[in-house]
């Protein structure tokens, strides 16, 4: 791929079929923010963990009964991504379409590809964030006797 000069001084290159294609640095804002969304959605699943042992102790798990929707969601995306096959799987995943973004692969779709990982990092750090709170109130409030 030869590296032509874009509009701005951009660098471009030239895709397969030899049509000009989108700016490198476009290329390399997909992949930050692909890392991006893999780090926290992997570290918040981490986090989750916490929250399924605290939930799975005997008198505290009723108190877990009432949760939103969202907070439960959030609690199962964590479930899922603690277990090794799915994280590898969502790792490989990421890793394969961050390279088939570097190659100009993904140049077509790539601007929605960009719109979605930073919809989905505000989606998920809000319900996230608000899934913890609501637990964190919930356990505020109702302390088990005892503990």
């Amino acid at each position: 791929m030869a590296d032509l000069p874009g509009p701005g001084g951009d660098a471009t290159t030239t895709s397969i079929d030899g049509t000009r294609s989108i700016p490198k640095p476009q290329r390399r804002l997909y992949v930050a923010s692909l890392i991006g969304a893999l780090i926290v959605t992997v570290g918040f699943s981490l986090v989750a963990g916490g929250v399924d042992r605290v939930s799975s102790r005997g008198q505290v798990h009723d108190l877990f009964k009432g949760l939103p929707i969202a907070t439960d969601l959030a609690l199962w995306l964590g479930r899922i991504l603690r277990e090794p096959l799915w994280l590898a799987l969502v790792v490989f995943g990421a890793v394969l379409l961050a390279l088939l973004a570097l190659k100009g692969l993904l140049d077509r779709i790539l601007k929605l590809l960009i719109g979605l990982n930073f919809l989905w990092l505000v989606v998920f750090l809000l319900v996230s964030l608000s899934s913890f709170m609501a637990v964190f109130r919930m356990l505020m409030q109702k302390k088990p006797a005892g503990g």
